[in-house]
Formats: structure tokens, C-alpha cells, sequence
């Protein structure tokens, strides 16, 4: 009897052994040479690796001891998990992908940048070899498995990589990036302020030569917004109506009402139905419903201002506006009865218009533009 029980303990260890080592393989085997619904043509695992490629076969059971089987490879072309990429032309040759605006491949960029792989469950039904599918997906996303499927074994598909469609459309977006990059360099001079050491971009607008950048010159009332030492490097300095009218470098000169009326002009090219105010801003960096386009290169930024009034003890002054405001002295002076004022051109995020008349107290501090005398 105890020889019987040994070697029964040996049977059964050898029987688990296997099972540990093997069954794993033995499941994954009766999926991959199995049919599925009434598609008797091939197997479900010649249909799998034909139509995706690099493909993983798994097998686990659930905390729950269900046994699932998951096949996961990198759609192809043909198959319909690429249905997303298609629509933005994925399927469109190398030559077709650099004739793309740019908008169109950043959109397929973009699908690219989610390309999973898909994945496939199959759930063997309790007590039997017989199984179902259970989950389709593209990474974690569910699909329509019935969708996927029935197109695989209709089609007779092979895999093809979607991965050269994607390398391509990088390249392409590569291209029109530098492509742009030159372009706007090439809008652009520069000018150095002598004073200083300040390199400022310039922009001509209209036949005048422009500051393409808020000044940074250090004159004695100036400051930094919020007096932080980092808001002068982004936006410039802030600067009363007395400190701006005598802080343009030599040769250069505060722009008067006028010239930002001419300015005004000139950015929108005799369309009075454009709007000024987001020509005139930067792309980026403002608050706001109102986005900049920045098509003359004036590249308004939202430095904010200070509003003190002198000699009020009681009205030390705020500072208010950074990322959603712009004020840009002007030279001329305005009739205000609460205090000697000057106008200034004024831009907000919130609006999509530019406004050369606003007036000021000359005690605030907003920023200075220059324009080449």
C-alpha cells in the first residue's frame, strides 16, 4: 500500500510539473489552431499572425480562475484597428504625406503617438477547450471585436507596418518646422543696445522699424513686475511716461499716438475687418479667449503694469495684468482731470481689438516699445 501511495504522489507530481511548464502552452495551442464563429476556413491563430505583426501569445487565469488566452501584435495597414490612421491618410504614400499641410500632420502625428498594439482575449468557456472572444482593443481602448474580425478572415489581410507611414509623416513635419523656423528668422533683425548689451529683435511693419521686443534698459524709476527679477527677462521692464519718453537708445524714439495708429493700419493691409489687437499679439503666452496670431511679427506680450498715482499716500499702486494685459507708452500727452496723463496702446486677452487712445495716469508704469527714428 505505501508503495501504491508513493507512487501515486510521483504521478501526481509529474502530472503538475507538466502542467506548471506546459500548460500554459497547451492552452495557447488549442486557441491558435482553433475556429471561431462560422469562419472554418483557417484557424483563429493563422488569422491572427498573418494580420498583425510581432505578435505575443499569453495565457493567465483571472482571480476568479477564468483561463484567458491574449494574443497582442501591432496592427497593420489592412487590418481595421488602422481605421483612425486612415482617415488622417495614413495609407497615402511617402510622396502623398509630403504634400500634407502642416495642420494634417500634426493631426497624424498625433495618432501615431497612440499607435498600441492591439490586443485580443479569448475566454475558454468553464469545464471545455471551447473558448470566445472576450476583449478587443487597441492598447487598453475597447473595439468592436465582431468589426475586427470579421474583416481579418473577409479580407484574407497580411500584415503590413504602419510604423515607415509614421517615420515618414515625422520627417515630413521635421521639414516644414525648419521650414518655418527660417522663415521667421528671416522676418526678423536685430539691434544692439550699446548701453547695455541688450540683443533686441526688430520687425519692419509698414515701412517703420520696430522693437520686436519690450525694452529692458534699466533707467532709474524702472522696475520688474511684481519686483521680480525674472518678469523683466520675459516681459521687459516697466517704466513711468517721464523714465519711457528718454529711455529708446539713440536713434530710436518713443512712438507717438500716430505711429501707433500707423501701425494699427499696416497690420491689418487696408482690411478694416481684421482685427488689429490679435494680429498684434504673440501666439502664446496670454490668458484669454482672444489667441494672438502674430502675423507682422510685433509679438506683444501680456506684461501687466503698475498703477500708482503720485503723491496719493493712501494709492501706493497695484500691480495687475501679467498674462492678460499689455500697455505701451506712447509720447503723447492727454488732458485728464485727475491727473497728467499720456496715451498708450493698450491690448487684452479678452478682446480682439488694439486700442492707441487709451489714457494713463503718467505716475504708471507699463512697457516700452521703440521705433527706429
Amino acid at each position: 500500500m505505501t508503495m501504491i501511495n508513493n507512487l501515486l504522489k510521483m504521478v501526481l507530481a509529474f502530472s503538475v510539473a507538466i502542467c506548471m511548464f506546459g500548460c500554459d502552452a497547451m492552452e495557447i495551442e488549442k486557441v491558435k489552431g482553433g475556429t471561431l464563429n462560422d469562419y472554418k476556413q483557417t484557424t483563429i491563430g493563422k488569422a491572427i499572425e498573418s494580420s498583425f505583426g510581432d505578435v505575443e501569445w499569453k495565457y493567465f487565469e483571472t482571480d476568479k480562475g477564468v483561463k484567458v488566452v491574449e494574443a497582442k501584435g501591432w496592427p497593420g495597414k489592412k487590418t481595421i484597428y488602422a481605421f483612425f490612421l486612415y482617415q488622417y491618410g495614413a495609407l497615402l504614400t511617402k510622396e502623398d504625406i509630403g504634400s500634407l499641410d502642416a495642420e494634417r500632420l500634426l493631426a497624424l502625428r498625433d495618432e501615431c503617438a497612440k499607435l498600441e498594439k492591439v490586443v485580443i482575449q479569448f475566454i475558454f468557456h468553464a469545464n471545455s477547450d471551447e473558448f470566445e472572444v472576450g476583449f478587443c482593443g487597441l492598447g487598453t481602448e475597447p473595439m468592436k471585436c465582431n468589426r475586427l474580425l470579421q474583416h481579418i478572415y473577409d479580407n484574407d489581410t497580411h500584415y503590413e507596418s504602419v510604423h515607415p507611414t509614421c517615420s515618414a509623416v515625422n520627417k515630413a513635419i521635421s521639414k516644414v518646422e525648419k521650414a518655418h523656423a527660417e522663415a521667421e528668422a528671416s522676418k526678423y533683425g536685430t539691434f544692439t543696445d550699446n548701453r547695455d548689451g541688450s540683443l533686441y529683435k526688430t520687425v519692419v511693419i509698414g515701412g517703420k522699424t520696430w522693437m520686436a521686443e519690450n525694452l529692458k534698459y534699466k533707467t532709474e524709476k524702472s522696475h520688474c513686475y511684481n519686483n521680480e527679477v525674472g518678469m523683466c527677462a520675459k516681459y521687459g521692464r516697466l517704466y513711468d511716461w517721464d523714465d519711457a519718453i528718454k529711455a529708446c537708445p539713440e536713434g530710436w524714439h518713443l512712438p507717438s499716438w500716430g505711429d501707433f495708429d500707423k501701425l494699427f493700419g499696416a497690420a491689418r493691409g487696408g482690411d478694416f475687418s481684421k482685427a488689429e489687437g490679435n494680429i498684434l499679439k504673440a501666439s502664446v503666452g496670454w490668458n484669454g479667449s482672444e489667441i494672438g496670431t502674430d502675423d507682422v511679427g510685433f509679438s506683444a506680450l501680456p506684461g501687466g503694469y503698475h498703477d500708482r498715482i503720485d503723491n496719493d499716500p493712501d494709492f501706493p499702486g497695484h500691480y495687475q495684468g501679467e498674462g492678460s494685459s499689455a500697455g505701451f507708452w506712447s509720447s503723447s500727452e492727454a488732458t485728464n482731470e485727475i491727473c497728467y496723463a499720456a496715451y498708450h496702446m493698450s491690448l487684452s486677452g479678452d478682446s480682439d481689438m488694439a486700442l492707441a487712445s487709451a489714457e494713463s495716469c503718467k505716475s504708471w508704469s507699463l512697457s516700452v516699445r521703440c521705433v527706429k527714428d
